[in-house]
């Protein structure tokens, strides 16, 4: 059999594709990649893309200026192409497709007018996140559709069985075609001729970012991780990817560059560091990941997405001096069980912090010790954390929204000390802890919440607790059934 590939566009009239003459600079899409171009005096065309996770980038231009093969831009470009099979000695012949302008690009083996079309870039005038959005919104509407008015690509064709397929290429032969349907024709009998091992997976379409989060930094494993932490960074943890940080950080050489620091064992006050910093710290039994002096960052999770740490001394995240942190989606612990320091987020000297969806277990000693930081909490969990669910410290303002704190021990869990205020338990539930539950020598108001408690382990500081009327409290120890908080997860961790 013939081998044929396939990388092909994607992109509907909602584009706006533009049937003016080329800009000198003009964007591209092909249902997973962007495109910038730059038709410099030559007349050649030259692209520079990237991949819609952001982990890929490429450059290359067109030979003979609008029509021929495609040419490497440069000696560093390592040959990758994006798109399935792909090969620098691929025909590309600008058309007009659809009202808009599409470079078609022709398997090099199997060059045909009429057959093996096996990648598109199609113009448009819309941003990256659009492009994406709107190739997410086509895998929901009517195939006979989309046959009619966009011009399609194996990440959707991946959508449709080989039974699909056949209906559509039957609904277009034989008859009189747009330029639209015509592509599509082609396309489809590609598709066809794809094994199903080699087909594009209906998974692959997870990395089809939404309009909001398009321009995150996809992140699969601690080294990749290090490298996107800066100001104004979007990292997100990879489906199914559990970080271990460890095994980074034990590692002088990758905090050696100038915004890295490689702390010994002998204490560093990290608040009087007045630069950005990624820090490995040294800690009792091990080192931890401190980030120092950045802003404006926000770490999300995708699906069973985890960070870990195996020292039972160090903290998983530990921030300070930073601003405007979110910590998104995520489920963090340790390895190993914790004693005396070391919990799961440190902060120190911080302000705007927000946790939302957040899974944070043992063995950490605390789940959140924060110094000095106001922060926000929202539909998270902290749980079986060695020593107890939180310590606060000079805390101005912390906010816990529908959340869930259970089977934590043996101390102290709600331990917040006199030089703090504003602290609030909204909607919040406790459970199967032990140890006394609160330890606060400050004002603490708790609304529309559930404590069960035993009443053996103590109720703590019950002068300043500011329990409302909706807040119902039990002596029991009964755990508490599944709310659809924390991260998204196959399992429940109840």
């Amino acid at each position: 059999m013939r081998k044929f590939f396939a990388l092909f566009v994607f992109l509907c009239a909602s584009l706006h594709l533009s049937a003016q003459s080329s800009p000198e600079k003009a964007h591209w899409f092909d249902g997973y990649n962007y495109y910038t171009s730059y038709k410099p005096q030559d007349g050649v065309y030259h692209f520079q893309g990237e991949s819609a996770d952001g982990r890929n980038r490429f450059s290359f231009y067109i030979k003979n200026t609008i029509d021929g093969p495609l040419v490497k831009e440069d000696e560093n470009n390592k040959g990758f192409l994006p798109f399935r099979g792909g090969s620098y000695d691929s025909m590309a012949i600008l058309d007009m497709v659809g009202g808009g302008k599409v470079f078609t690009i022709y398997d090099s083996n199997f060059f045909d007018d009429n057959f093996n079309v096996v990648w598109t870039l199609v113009q448009t005038t819309k941003s990256k996140g659009d492009c994406l959005a709107s190739q997410l919104w086509h895998t929901e509407q009517p195939v006979e559709w989309n046959m009619k008015n966009m011009i399609t690509n194996p990440y959707y064709l991946a959508t449709l069985s080989k039974t699909q397929l056949r209906a559509a290429e039957e609904s277009l032969y034989g008859r009189n075609r747009s330029d639209i349907e015509d592509l599509n024709y082609k396309l489809i009998l590609t598709e066809l001729c794809i094994p199903d091992y080699s087909r594009y997976k209906i998974t692959d379409l997870d990395y089809m970012m939404s309009e909001s989060d398009y321009d995150f930094k996809v992140v699969r494993d601690a080294y990749e991780f290090l490298t996107a932490i800066q100001s104004g960074a979007k990292i997100k943890v990879a489906d199914n990817a559990t970080i271990n940080l460890t095994d980074a950080l034990n590692i002088s050489e990758n905090f050696r560059t100038s915004d890295r620091r490689w702390i010994g064992e002998a204490y560093t006050d990290l608040t009087r560091l007045s630069e950005p910093a990624v820090v490995s710290e040294s800690v009792f039994n091990g080192r931890q990941l401190t980030i120092v002096n950045y802003e404006n960052i926000t770490i999300k999770g995708g699906v069973n997405s985890r960070i870990v740490v195996d020292p039972a001394y160090a903290f998983v995240l530990n921030f300070v001096n930073c601003t405007n942190i979110t910590i998104e989606n995520l489920t963090m612990g340790h390895t190993e069980e914790g004693y005396c320091t070391g919990g799961v987020i440190g902060l120190t000297n911080s302000s705007a912090i927000t946790i939302k969806s957040c899974d944070l277990y043992g063995c950490g000693a605390y789940g959140i010790v924060s110094q000095e930081s106001p922060f926000l909490m929202e539909k998270s969990i902290i749980r079986d954390c060695s020593y107890g669910i939180m310590q606060l410290y000079g805390v101005s303002y912390a906010e816990f929204n529908e959340c869930d704190f259970f089977r934590n021990r043996e101390f102290s869990m709600v331990e917040i000390d006199g030089n703090s205020s504003n602290i609030q338990f909204n909607h919040c539930r406790f459970a199967q802890n032990q140890g006394v539950l609160f330890a606060v020598d400050t004002d603490v108001e708790v609304r529309a919440s559930e404590i069960h408690h035993p009443i053996a382990d103590g109720f703590g500081s019950e002068n300043n607790i500011l329990i409302d009327e909706s807040t119902g409290v039990f002596v029991d120890n009964e755990p508490l059934e599944d709310r659809g908080i924390g991260p998204q997860k196959s399992n429940s961790v109840y």
